[in-house]
């Protein structure tokens, strides 16, 4: 079973999607309810639409990576993006026994060819089917941390 998070900042609500049979999917915003959500789940991975870390210099190897594949993207460190990487650091820690990785759903949608509205149910989603592939082995992982799914496997022209 897989968790897909699109965190949200305390403005809003965070989406949660749960990837068995069936996806589930809730909005909640408290890091306590979130934590408290996945440790109930017990899933195998955590897959979050959320930096998981600052750059040590000017970007990171993930969006760097992304801008390599034509794949747009707002660093970590920009004024809206600073908060919500922040919140993701937070959450990483209180969730250190679970394997969690960093996506990024408009990659996902893009490699794979996915017409999905930008919201946050899709985006929660697309979170969790990313981690799907990734424990699958059907990802490459930008940088340190982010996973995407790999283009030479879903390569349009086969």
């Amino acid at each position: 079973m897989v968790i897909g998070i699109d965190l949200a900042t305390m403005k809003g609500q965070t989406c949660l999607c749960k990837l068995q049979k069936e996806p589930t999917v809730c909005e909640i915003n408290t890091i306590d309810s979130i934590v408290e959500f996945v440790k109930e789940a017990k899933p195998e991975i955590v897959a979050m639409d959320a930096p998981l870390r600052f750059p040590n210099g000017n970007i990171r190897g993930e969006e760097e990576g992304l801008y390599k594949l034509g794949i747009s993207v707002f660093p970590p460190q920009m004024p809206g993006m600073k908060k919500l990487t922040e919140r993701a650091k937070k959450l990483k820690e209180k969730l250190n026994e679970f394997s969690l990785v960093e996506v990024y759903p408009h990659a996902t949608k893009k490699i794979l060819g996915l017409e999905l509205s930008k919201n946050d149910i899709n985006d929660a989603y697309v979170c969790a089917l990313t981690g799907f592939l990734h424990l699958k082995n059907f990802t490459k992982v930008l940088g340190k941390r982010l996973v995407i799914p790999s283009p030479i496997i879903f390569d349009k022209s086969c």
